[in-house]
């Protein structure tokens, strides 16, 4: 399959991007949205094994006052994407990426910076903004949401030959909406891509995520007392920005694997094994410990008697992640 490179890295996103960011300012009461950066390029010996897949980031939320996702150098500018950096630099023996020169796609569900807390509630996608719209206003953030997605895939298929797509999306709301976002896009993307490459067969272009049944993402840590491991979404992969704080070792395990899966043609024999080795505030639990912990406190604070309650044996919530 031919492809032909234009002088603009998002030639076809373009219109896409301005009319979703005009939609997104006047449904979000004026608000700005982060324009997609173009990604710089690998060291030549990186970008010869890269391969021919584009590398999704797929995320939440810009944090307040966030100026963009890129410094003027390339690097990131808020503490999840310095975090998701570091990881993968502390991999190489060799390199030093630019964030930028780790990913082809980065974009969050809610478009432009926003606090993170609500009426002293963590902000939420659905709850304080696409729950608050009209029926008319949810299509058009949706159709010119989708729109934005063909117009990159369409740009990833015909400038630059690619003919998928590895995708990372962390957090509850991510994992549910990305998904689907992508889902409704590549058909349409696929089409508009044949037309202008003048196929007479739809060019492949295929969406994955690293998964547990896939073997790329451990399973949690059965419990102890139970025998049993703690559910989990099969794709499921907490957002960062806990790593720090209540995050369990298994999920932090899970953080790290799913970077390593997303950045395997570069790394080579390297490991990611950042996540894993941070200390957190309240320590090295795995996430069956943590949610007895949790369920214990629970219990405690409603004076509670017997058998500890089995209903944390659940995944998180977005405010619990």
């Amino acid at each position: 399959m031919s492809f032909v490179e234009k002088k603009d890295h998002w030639e076809y996103a373009r219109s896409f991007l301005e009319t979703h960011a005009e939609t997104f300012g006047q449904l979000s009461g004026g608000n700005r949205a982060h324009q997609l950066p173009v990604p710089k390029p690998l060291p030549q010996q990186l970008a010869a094994v890269r391969g021919d897949r584009t590398i999704i980031l797929a995320l939440h939320y810009p944090p307040p006052r966030s100026p963009g996702y890129l410094t003027s150098t390339g690097d990131a500018t808020d503490a999840t994407t310095r975090l998701l950096a570091s990881a993968v630099n502390k991999a190489f023996q060799e390199h030093h990426l630019r964030f930028a020169q780790t990913f082809d796609v980065i974009g969050d569900l809610y478009d432009g910076p926003h606090d993170f807390k609500v009426d002293g509630r963590d902000f939420n996608f659905e709850t304080h903004f696409f729950d608050k719209l009209s029926p008319e206003e949810q299509r058009a953030w949706w159709e010119t949401k989708v729109g934005t997605l063909i117009g990159i895939i369409v740009d990833e298929i015909v400038q630059r030959g690619r003919k998928g797509a590895d995708v990372l999306a962390m957090g509850v709301l991510p994992r549910k909406w990305w998904p689907e976002l992508l889902a409704a896009a590549v058909p349409l993307a696929r089409e508009q891509a044949r037309r202008i490459l003048g196929l007479t067969y739809l060019p492949p272009y295929d969406i994955a995520y690293p998964s547990t049944s896939g073997g790329q993402l451990p399973p949690l840590t059965p419990d102890e007392e139970t025998g049993r491991a703690p559910s989990c979404g099969d794709i499921e992969i907490q957002h960062p920005c806990g790593a720090l704080s209540f995050m369990s070792l298994d999920q932090r395990a899970r953080l790290d694997a799913g970077l390593q899966w997303l950045h395997r043609h570069i790394l080579g024999d390297s490991h990611v094994v950042y996540f894993r080795r941070l200390t957190p505030k309240f320590g090295d639990y795995s996430e069956a410990e943590r949610r007895r912990a949790q369920a214990d406190a629970k219990a405690r604070e409603g004076g509670f008697e017997g058998q500890l309650p089995d209903e944390l044996d659940r995944p998180p919530t977005e405010e619990e992640e």
